[in-house]
């Protein structure tokens, strides 16, 4: 259930001045608590504050859902949509304390930090013009994706790996992925999607 905190895909109102929406993939506050993010931002102090206290809230909400039991499909679809309706309200409180131009800015963080991975969003796939058959097969390797992110997730939890290799394990496993994606798309597409990125 924890990997289901990990790969969180979520899909939030359109933004109409932002190329994409952050917060498509996962928990803006988490994000925006990195130091190089914040710098790149120029986050201030009260800002950093805001969000940090938004981000512990986070965390404790998502590990409740996380430790309740989950034994059947039924369950699990209910887990999912609990953390989906969290990460969403989450990631709203934290746009909302960022300023527009700091807004545009994140959703360049995302697009650099996510790359072609960002494809898995199926609003993002219209903007590029993706047909049904791409769409499938981004589909499967979203699939193959998710199961490696569980894995690493669950060698961290066991003690097998330590924090700085899980990351790097899903920091080369999301390049991995983005490079396939690439390799489908036409290069009226790519141009198409490295415009999302401006």
């Amino acid at each position: 259930m924890r990997a289901l905190i990990a790969s969180a895909t979520l899909i939030l109102l359109t933004l109409p001045a932002l190329a994409h929406t952050p917060g498509e993939f996962g928990s803006l506050p988490v994000l925006l608590g990195n130091d190089n993010v914040r710098s790149t931002l120029a986050i201030t102090k009260s800002q950093a504050s805001s969000l940090d206290s938004i981000r512990k809230q986070y965390r404790s909400s998502a590990r409740k859902i996380a430790d309740a039991e989950v034994d059947s499909p039924a369950s699990r679809a209910k887990a999912q949509k609990s953390l989906e309706a969290l990460t969403s309200a989450t990631n709203k409180q934290a746009l909302a304390v960022l300023t527009p131009t700091q807004q545009k800015k994140l959703a360049k963080v995302e697009h650099k930090f996510l790359g072609a991975t960002l494809l898995y969003s199926d609003s993002i796939q219209r903007r590029v013009g993706l047909s049904s058959e791409q769409s499938a097969q981004i589909a499967t390797i979203r699939g193959e994706a998710e199961k490696a992110v569980a894995k690493t997730n669950r060698l961290f939890e066991e003690g097998e790996i330590g924090h700085h290799q899980r990351l790097v394990d899903l920091r080369e496993d999301r390049i991995n992925r983005g490079q396939e994606i690439l390799s489908l798309l036409t290069p009226t597409q790519r141009d198409a999607f490295a415009q999302l990125g401006l």
